[in-house]
């Protein structure tokens, strides 16, 4: 790192990250990876709230266990657990909620739109530090509110109470209190809807700006 004349990082938290660990602060600038922003979000239908987790290979360190306990203490009816891309051996979903929980296959990023569209709120709950978080950017560009935990890369851009809502790391209690307050007040998931859709998201077009800028 010493021969590198700049350090780029996608958030905050992980160029203080790097500065932490004995990199020079001016040879370190943020640069938000760019989000394609999705077709418009169509009218949402009637029905459950659908909660969506969208999964990997690993899901325990993105919290698919903390969001299945949760969901698991959720004392209302009135919602469904949309699981994207979680083998349901990986999953081991209580059977108390069986019947609300969806397993849904991987997709292409060219479905991504449609997946999303598919969603009310999307819930990120990493376990592990998240250096940006670009599904929680993509949810927020197609107008989907987020519940993220407070892991790093997407308290960036989550404003509570305005787009979205951020609970404690690994506090299912705590998760599951947002998540029942979404299922039971329509105007607070409307106007959270509102304001994802509202929120600025960097485009690839901006992140390309600061790339030449920073080799020019």
């Amino acid at each position: 790192l010493a021969l590198v004349a700049k350090v780029l990082t996608p958030s905050r938290v992980l160029a203080d990250a790097a500065i932490a660990n004995g990199v020079d602060p001016a040879r370190v600038a943020v640069c938000p990876n760019g989000v394609a922003v999705p077709a418009a979000r169509r009218d949402r239908r009637p029905g459950p709230v659908r909660f969506g987790y969208i999964g990997g290979p690993d899901n325990r360190s993105k919290g698919l266990p903390t969001l299945l306990a949760a969901a698991d203490l959720l004392d209302v009816g009135g919602w469904t657990l949309h699981l994207v891309s979680v083998a349901r051996a990986a999953a081991r979903i209580p059977l108390t909620i069986l019947d609300r929980v969806r397993l849904l296959p991987a997709f292409p990023p060219s479905r991504r739109a449609d997946v999303l569209a598919g969603l009310d709120c999307l819930v990120v709950p990493s376990l592990m530090r998240e250096s940006y978080s670009m599904v929680t950017r993509e949810a927020l560009a197609a107008g989907l509110p987020v519940i993220a935990s407070d892991s790093g890369g997407p308290q960036e851009i989550l404003r509570d109470n305005a787009n979205g809502w951020t609970f404690a790391t690994s506090d299912a209690v705590d998760l599951a209190a947002v998540m029942r307050r979404l299922v039971l007040d329509p105007p607070l998931r409307e106007r959270l809807a509102g304001g994802a859709a509202a929120t600025p998201v960097p485009s690839l077009d901006t992140q390309l700006d600061q790339l030449e800028r920073v080799y020019q």
